[in-house]
């Protein structure tokens, strides 16, 4: 990615952030890249092509904090700890930058479900990963596991007033839930 590029983008999550998806203007970026809006096009097709490239770029970077969280820890339940609280981090981080987070982070709309969706997908696959050893001693298969773990993460984002204690709920259930499996895996 370009480092103009890049610009353009960080403008467009700041435009977004402040203002909301639906009421950001191509104005509003091309202001805060501080470039005209003529030249923000040869960046960006839309405010909904910008919508869409701050979010995959957001969740791809979110994968990979999760990738070297699961590799920064010992043992499994360590691991997917470390990888769900990237997500909890990242949702609770743009709760806390914007009024208007759930617009930015909706996961139901058609149009911006894809991002989502690999978001997800990503985060399942380093959690299936990190997983195999303690589903060797569960009925439920790693892929199973790594379906409830983000499940539950959904869970606590609903509430992130506290997001301290959000973290600490999310760690403390997992090493409830995993620790017994890990010991006899």
């Amino acid at each position: 990615m370009s480092p103009r590029l890049d610009l353009v983008l960080d403008a467009a999550l700041a435009a977004f952030l402040r203002y909301g998806v639906k009421r950001t203007a191509m104005e509003d970026i091309a202001r805060e890249a501080g470039m005209s809006r003529s030249s923000l096009y040869q960046y960006v097709r839309s405010k909904e092509d910008a919508f869409a490239r701050v979010r995959e770029r957001m969740f791809a970077r979110a994968v990979d904090q999760a990738a070297a969280a699961a590799g920064a820890h010992d043992g499994p339940v360590e691991q997917a700890v470390a990888v769900l609280a990237v997500k909890l981090r990242l949702v609770a981080s743009v709760h806390r930058d914007s009024p208007h987070a759930r617009e930015i982070l909706a996961e139901h709309d058609r149009s911006t479900a894809p991002g989502q969706d690999a978001l997800l997908a990503g985060l399942a696959g380093i959690l299936t990963g990190v997983l195999a050893p303690p589903a060797a001693a569960s009925p439920l298969s790693a892929q199973e596991l790594a379906e409830v773990l983000l499940a539950l993460t959904r869970g606590l984002e609903h509430d992130l007033d506290h997001p301290d204690r959000a973290e600490r709920l999310l760690g403390e259930t997992v090493r409830l839930l995993l620790g017994p499996l890990e010991e006899t895996a």
